[in-house]
């Protein structure tokens, strides 16, 4: 932001008074904004006596001394760091940004939530909406600046407010993401914390403690103590024919 806003406030010094007010006043009496483009962009062509447009003799003309004062190199260099300032903010500022965030966020809670079978575990929340407009609050806030800063490259452009303005939506957007990185580094840390714990598990205890929970969770289920009753059944059958068995075999054994 302060290196858009310093673009933004310089000024050039060294054009004479009277040349800015004799080409301020040509250039007023022309609606087109991107007259004064033209006619900045025009010097170049000035190689001769004559004007490369009209063929008339421009030698001594008063407008053209001034031209050459108000377009000086320090003018144009200005003018190219704004033209490239707009596209660079555009850039830096564009819609993508906070979309890349988002998703980024969108891939943190997919992962976190594959936790929650293990973890008391929740997935933190990122505004992205709040984001977004304010993101784009800066954006067309900087872009209106860089366009009056075109059309008066020789003004000082934007005001304590407007800085103010800017920042305070930068640093709210810089806190935001910053505070869903710490909650998300929480996450982190703890599942880390329990993982170490896994490696540390004996690993065939923890299997014959699954396997009796497994058998245990089974042993409720409506067909397996249907299964049990029947099988007690046939057992207690089995032991009552078995008794009689030998009962029948003392006797045998009495009489032979």
């Amino acid at each position: 932001i302060m290196a858009v806003l310093t673009i933004l406030r310089t000024q050039i010094q060294d054009v004479e008074e009277a040349a800015e007010f004799l080409v301020n006043a040509h250039l007023a009496k022309h609606s087109s904004q991107d007259f004064e483009d033209w006619a900045s962009r025009g010097q170049e062509y000035l190689g001769g006596p004559d004007c490369p447009f009209c063929g008339q003799a421009i030698g001594g003309l008063d407008l053209v001394k001034a031209y050459r004062s108000y377009f000086n190199k320090a003018y144009t260099d200005l003018k190219r760091r704004v033209v490239a300032l707009e596209s660079q903010v555009a850039l830096d500022l564009a819609e993508s940004k906070i979309e890349a965030v988002v998703s980024a966020a969108a891939t943190n809670t997919a992962r976190i939530e594959a936790w929650k079978d293990h973890l008391n575990v929740t997935a933190p929340a990122l505004d992205d909406i709040a984001l977004s407009a304010a993101l784009k609050q800066v954006r067309e806030q900087l872009l209106a600046l860089i366009s009056v800063k075109r059309r008066e490259p020789l003004e000082s452009v934007s005001s304590q407010a407007d800085a103010d303005t800017a920042f305070v939506a930068i640093i709210g957007i810089t806190h935001a993401i910053e505070a869903y990185n710490n909650a998300v580094q929480a996450v982190v840390t703890q599942i880390a914390d329990f993982r170490k714990k896994l490696v540390a598990e004996n690993t065939a205890v923890l299997v014959s403690e699954i396997r009796k929970l497994e058998a245990a969770q089974k042993r409720v289920l409506p067909d397996v103590i249907t299964t049990v009753n029947e099988y007690r059944a046939a057992e207690a059958e089995r032991e009552r024919l078995d008794s009689e068995k030998t009962k029948t075999r003392q006797k045998l054994d009495a009489l032979m």
